[in-house]
């Protein structure tokens, strides 16, 4: 992990010639997968939130109290509570996880919120919608459009850790056409100069993680041809040869070696160390919630401290596993799963380095802080509450 520190201007030269690529291409949503037929249907992400909001398969799965009673009582309020309403994007990928679990458990209602889910086939596609605050909550990682969308007076934040990555829960990961391996095409990261080569979006961090790369290993972006594909259109962009490499997201980095067709050759930490998880991003009248936000965040931490005890650190994994595919949460146990800080602190520096990356591009317009974009007061107030986390 000892990776040397990469230059500012070097990474802006690799990129610079790429740039008017990115203007054009704009963003490109991440597909979720296909929901499992045994849960019930979701709403078109296309609806308002409040049609378009669903429970992620309520009647699939009933809650848990095996490992979910140790939560602390701290995180039910004493008294009555004023209820309230929050809605989250659902993007049916692990960090949606502590959602889903909180309202499983019954976690939100302890606290008087009533919480649904709204689906959406990718970050990228809520974003409008968290500007807007048709929805409160996205978790995904902010990119261009939310740098640009705070620059534009949009007073959008980044309020907790979504998920972090950490060696053995490095979540994407560069799959290579397994033909390429097998002939010797690729042998190192250098081969993949002169590579078609995908990712979800030119306006995000899988993005960055690619120009990492190129730096990395002495050539430039304008030296692969990058093109913006959805994750399950670059798995069939894989398999039919369309493209020669894509850098992917769990499950779909896995799935590219279990069906036969790829090779992952890089996880993103092999790359550099300093590579953006996700994060909770918060719309501005949710940030004006005051103690509903600490109520949400009580409420959300309690299901991520579940999962990381009863998943992560294996105490009751199998069942874990069944509440989360039960309720469309594409988790596969033997991939790289995302882990999360248990009191929901999100690393900032990996932030800092993307948003200064895209401005150095040119990509992100007017004045913008990024320090000024995090509020993790609420997230803080919440893990106080909870007390220290006991695996």
């Amino acid at each position: 992990m000892n990776q040397p520190s990469l230059s500012r201007r070097r990474l802006l030269s690799l990129a610079a010639g790429a740039a008017g690529a990115v203007l054009l291409a704009g963003c490109g949503g991440s597909a979720a997968p296909p929901a499992p037929s045994s849960t019930a249907p979701v709403s078109s992400p296309a609806s308002a939130p409040a049609a378009a909001s669903a429970s992620a398969g309520t009647a699939n799965a009933a809650p848990s109290t095996s490992v979910a009673a140790s939560s602390s009582a701290a995180a039910k309020p004493s008294g009555a509570v004023q209820a309230a309403t929050i809605s989250s994007a659902f993007l049916r990928l692990v960090g949606d996880a502590p959602n889903v679990i909180a309202q499983q458990r019954g976690y939100f209602k302890e606290v008087g919120i009533d919480f649904t889910l709204v689906p959406f086939d990718g970050g990228s596609k809520a974003m409008p919608s968290l500007s807007t605050g048709q929805i409160d909550i996205l978790p995904a990682t902010a990119d261009v459009n939310f740098f640009n969308a705070v620059a534009r007076g949009i007073q959008l934040r980044i309020g907790a850790d979504d998920s972090t990555l950490a060696p053995g829960h490095d979540i994407y990961g560069m799959a290579v056409r397994k033909e390429l391996v097998d002939s010797g095409r690729y042998k190192s990261p250098k081969d993949f100069k002169g590579m078609k080569v995908a990712v979800s979006s030119l306006t995000g961090s899988l993005y960055y993680i690619v120009a990492l790369l190129a730096q990395k290993n002495g050539f430039t972006l304008k030296d692969m041809d990058i093109s913006a594909l959805a994750f399950a259109d670059a798995l069939v962009a894989l398999k039919q040869g369309g493209i020669d490499a894509a850098n992917l997201v769990e499950p779909f980095t896995s799935r590219s070696e279990t069906e036969g067709f790829a090779k992952v050759t890089l996880r993103s930490l092999d790359i550099s160390p300093d590579i953006p998880g996700a994060h909770l991003m918060m719309s501005p009248q949710f940030v004006q919630k005051g103690d509903v936000a600490v109520r949400f965040y009580t409420a959300w931490l309690r299901g991520l401290r579940d999962y990381l005890t009863e998943f992560v650190n294996g105490k009751n994994s199998d069942q874990m596993v069944k509440l989360l595919q039960a309720n469309q949460i594409a988790i596969v146990p033997t991939a790289q799963n995302p882990t999360f800080d248990p009191d929901g602190k999100v690393p900032v520096k990996p932030v800092k380095d993307l948003f200064q990356f895209f401005k150095d591009l040119g990509q992100i317009q007017g004045n913008v802080d990024p320090d000024s974009t995090f509020d993790q007061s609420f997230v803080t107030k919440a893990a106080q509450q909870l007390g220290p986390y006991k695996p």
